[in-house]
């Protein structure tokens, strides 16, 4: 068992080893003005396959080697932040409203659909 602990847990530094190289590079890539680099932005995750601004599309994205996801964030009532393109949640849950009208927790009820 500590054998299977520690293998675990040497993949998995070399995969936040692995992330942070990439993350310099495209770093450097953003700050050379001589770049030619195109970046690869997957607007609101991989929506295609899950609904947007879900962790499920965040990760689809990341699988498909995008170099960055761009999300939207908005505030509820609670004083929290969620994902959430629209200032409403009525075209991205089963639910209605704005999302300033509701608290973490009352958000977590409503389930995601796809757009």
């Amino acid at each position: 068992m500590k054998k299977i602990l520690f293998t675990v847990g040497l993949w998995c530094l070399a995969l936040c080893v692995q992330a942070a190289g990439h993350i310099s590079r495209l770093r450097a890539e953003l700050q050379d003005s001589r770049s030619d680099y195109v970046f690869v932005v997957a607007h609101r995750g991989d929506w295609r396959h899950a609904p947007e601004n879900s962790v499920a599309a965040i990760k689809g994205a990341a699988d498909m080697g995008v170099d960055m996801v761009e999300i939207d964030i908005q505030r509820t009532k609670d004083g929290g932040f969620v994902l959430m393109h629209d200032g409403s949640i009525d075209r991205t849950t089963e639910g209605k409203g704005n999302v300033a009208d509701y608290t973490v927790g009352e958000l977590k009820r409503f389930r995601l659909r796809r757009a």
